[in-house]
């Protein structure tokens, strides 16, 4: 039997010793990761760096998204849930093989950044937080700021976690919507189209006037974007005929000057033929001066054409690079709005588990239960078969992706409820009856 003095002791115990462990735990978690991950499952909301040696050009970064698949540009969609890092670069390098041919290429896979893992329940800072190896639910509890102080605290606490949750689901639905809506629109401008095809899971993102509002604001914004290029383009389109007027100006000019140079040379000949006295000297040398002066006019004027021309295909690669401008924008934007939906699918996903883990919590705080003293922590992990409860200790691994559940109701000493270590193992649990115990 526990007196009120020693349980006092006991939970101030806890708590020091808890804050105090936050510190160092936490900046030993958050320091870079150099563990070796070859046997780790890769799943949902990892992060991976793929390189392929001798191609820099196919080095790639992508995120697992649901349903556990990545996309890469050089072999598109592929599933990865399930499979090691190792097992990921043997199937890539086969997949490769079979589009470049014999020969091998050795591919290397690493996790540069793991999913999540949660922590919910009687604790002070529930949520979702970084896993790095070596995670133990100690580790666990001590990051989410030890166990909560008492049921009546954790129940305005946890309303409020619940609360911002689903708040911070529906600000992550209306992102995804309005991403998916510029993705549209983007491509219906790759495409040079003039009506934009929107997707129909806009309808289960957006409310009905939301819906309405961003279609009609994507709508605008891409006849808008074309009057731009178009009035840019047309711009310099109507240089361009200008200098297609004042060509074919010279070019009648020049033929006049030709037939005027042929009309002198005739008449120059004619004169030259008659000897003595009966033509003046100074008339041959004036239809000669003219003569020169009409070649250097038809000179003057080719000149001017072949400026003009060297224009007018400046003109023309002043319009291709608008357009070229305008395609690597559209491009980019395209990149920006998929990562966008990407990583607004893997919020809404870990979102949407944190609030399905907390579904039966919420409902045991709206019956307001009574304390009870003998619980332990327990682990919610997704296996092949489905969620999966497991007993824990404090010394349990935790895993990218577990759910580390604590009791709604504190122990009167503030401490974990302890298993022995046969009892620990990563095996299921029935749901009824628990085993009990303490660490000595």
């Amino acid at each position: 039997m526990i007196g009120p003095w020693n349980c006092t002791l006991h939970r101030r115990a806890a708590r020091l010793a808890l804050g105090c462990l936050v510190t160092v735990i936490w900046v030993s978690l958050t320091a870079p990761v150099h563990a070796d991950n070859g046997d780790y499952p890769l799943g949902t909301g990892d992060r991976l760096r793929i390189a392929v040696h001798g191609q820099p050009e196919l080095t790639s970064e992508v995120q697992v998204r649901p349903p556990g698949v990545i996309s890469l540009s050089f072999l598109g969609p592929l599933s990865v849930v399930g499979l090691t890092p190792g097992e990921l670069e043997l199937a890539i390098a086969e997949r490769l093989g079979r589009k470049t041919g014999p020969g091998g290429c050795c591919v290397s896979v690493e996790v540069t950044q793991f999913r999540p893992f949660f922590v919910v329940g009687d604790v002070r800072s529930s949520g979702s937080y970084p896993w790095v190896p070596g995670m133990t639910v100690l580790h666990a509890l001590a990051i989410a700021g030890g166990m909560g102080t008492s049921t009546e605290g954790w129940n305005v606490s946890a309303r409020a976690e619940i609360a911002r949750a689903r708040e911070r689901l529906r600000v992550l639905l209306d992102g995804l919507g309005v991403s998916l809506a510029r993705r549209a629109r983007l491509e219906a401008e790759r495409d040079d189209l003039r009506q934009i095809s929107f997707p129909d899971e806009l309808a289960d993102t957006l409310d009905s006037e939301r819906l309405e509002i961003t279609q009609s604001g994507e709508r605008s914004l891409l006849e808008e974007r074309r009057r731009v290029l178009n009035t840019e383009i047309n711009s310099l389109v109507d240089g361009k005929k200008v200098f297609e007027e004042e060509i074919n100006a010279h070019l009648a000019q020049i033929e006049a000057e030709r037939k005027k140079a042929a009309l002198l040379a005739e008449e120059l000949k004619e004169l030259s033929g008659i000897h003595g006295r009966l033509v003046p000297k100074t008339l041959l040398l004036n239809l000669q001066r003219q003569s020169v002066q009409t070649e250097a006019d038809i000179r003057e004027l080719q000149s001017f054409i072949a400026r003009a021309r060297q224009q007018m295909v400046q003109i023309d690669q002043a319009v291709l690079k608008l357009r070229n401008i305008r395609r690597i924008d559209v491009i980019a934007g395209l990149k920006q709005v998929e990562d966008d939906i990407e990583s607004g699918r893997n919020g809404i996903e870990e979102t949407r588990r944190f609030l399905a883990a907390t579904g039966s919590m919420e409902a045991a705080l709206a019956a307001q239960p009574r304390r009870i003293d003998d619980e332990f922590v327990t682990l919610v992990r997704m296996t092949p078969r489905g969620p999966q409860e497991l007993v824990a200790t404090e010394f349990t691994r935790v895993m990218p992706g577990d759910l580390v559940r604590v009791p709604l109701q504190a122990r009167l000493d503030g401490s974990i409820a302890i298993v022995n270590e046969e009892e620990a193992r990563l095996t299921p649990v029935a749901p009824s009856p628990r085993i009990k115990g303490r660490a000595p």
